[in-house]
């Protein structure tokens, strides 16, 4: 099994990998083009994640916590980038949300465009992360969405 599918396991049942333990630091020999920031951005208990990508470089991950009520997002550790927007500037690595980040709402379609983004994917209207995901590929801008690699 290879180092980085034995991680999407991991992800997958909810195992936290702490940023110095033996495992992580395997991960970050083997896999060094990989995101080297805390293991909560790399392996989350969140429900919905997306990669977030500023000038085609991956800046951080958006977590959905809990579904519609908790969003989290976290830079990764290192980027020095351009932050995702001047509300969520990199002066800080964490960033948590009652509700979908405004920068993240405003670039979602709304209207026919968003009717027919959820039919045609077959996505719940709720389902924020999953949309970005559909259309975080085409957005203006230099930030990209995209599901996780």
């Amino acid at each position: 099994m290879r180092f980085d599918s034995l991680l999407k396991v991991f992800e997958v049942l909810n195992i936290k990998i702490e940023l110095h333990s033996p495992l992580m630091n395997l991960y970050q020999k083997f896999l060094p083009n990989s995101p080297s920031g805390p293991a909560e951005v790399l392996l989350s208990p969140a429900v919905k994640q997306a990669d977030v990508f500023v000038n085609e470089v991956l800046a951080g991950r958006l977590q959905e916590i809990e579904r519609g009520k908790k969003y989290r997002f976290v830079y990764l550790d290192g980027y020095q980038g351009d932050s995702i927007s001047l509300e969520i500037h990199r002066d800080m690595q964490v960033w948590e949300f009652d509700r979908l980040p405004p920068f993240f709402d405003g670039v979602l379609p709304e209207g026919m465009m968003l009717e027919a983004l959820l039919k045609l994917r077959k996505i719940d209207r709720d389902d924020y992360i999953t949309q970005l995901i559909a259309v975080g590929e085409d957005l203006v801008g230099n930030v990209t969405i995209k599901g996780l690699s």
